[in-house]
């Protein structure tokens, strides 16, 4: 991973002013370099945490939010920002996630359960609505029946592998369409986001 940029930090405060003056090529750099700051390293280091812990480890929920949270704001910079937050979460998903997503749960297609009980649930009311983050990382997907009904099981940990390979894959495209095609997308929420701070 190249560095940041002319010498910039990844902390918005102190880069905002130099940002609108980097080229293409330096905007996914300090993108991929802010993100993996931000979101991938410290997802992956709560991970680690939770791994350490065990099945009762009180940061698991954190790691489903911010996963889940992650995954809707990638979406932003693939699809745009006129897209509502389930379409960003699901672009991302549907274009750099496992297609595995695309298969059916016990309550419609896993990434729906994903974004409707796993984001929806944690994000609304601190808890996912039908299933949970369990298993481990041999198996990404189950479902078990609990008191008569059948719930959606996501490991964590392949979760996150998931979201940090999409992320790459993301990152590698950029720098293949740059400055056309998946880059003007890109580039018109890089400036909304990180230059104009909206």
């Amino acid at each position: 991973m190249a560095p940041f940029p002319q010498g910039l930090t990844g902390w918005l405060d102190y880069d905002r002013s130099k940002l609108a003056g980097l080229t293409p090529s330096e905007r996914i750099d300090y993108f991929e370099r802010r993100v993996d700051r931000v979101f991938i390293r410290p997802l992956n280091e709560l991970m680690a945490k939770t791994a350490t812990e065990g099945p009762d480890s009180t940061s698991l929920l954190i790691v489903g939010m911010t996963a889940c949270c992650g995954i809707e704001a990638l979406g932003k910079f693939v699809g745009g920002s006129a897209m509502g937050n389930g379409k960003r979460f699901e672009e991302f998903a549907k274009t750099y996630l496992s297609a595995d997503l695309q298969g059916l749960g016990p309550i419609g297609t896993r990434m729906d359960s994903l974004w409707k009980h796993f984001r929806n649930g944690l994000a609304h009311g601190f808890a996912v609505s039908h299933g949970g983050f369990e298993g481990d990382d041999k198996t990404y997907f189950s479902t078990k029946n609990y008191t008569g009904y059948d719930v959606l099981e996501v490991s964590p940990g392949r979760l996150v592998a998931d979201i940090t390979k999409g992320f790459n894959g993301f990152v590698a495209d950029l720098r293949h369409d740059c400055p056309h095609g998946r880059f003007l997308i890109f580039n018109a929420e890089f400036t909304s986001v990180f230059i104009n701070g909206n």
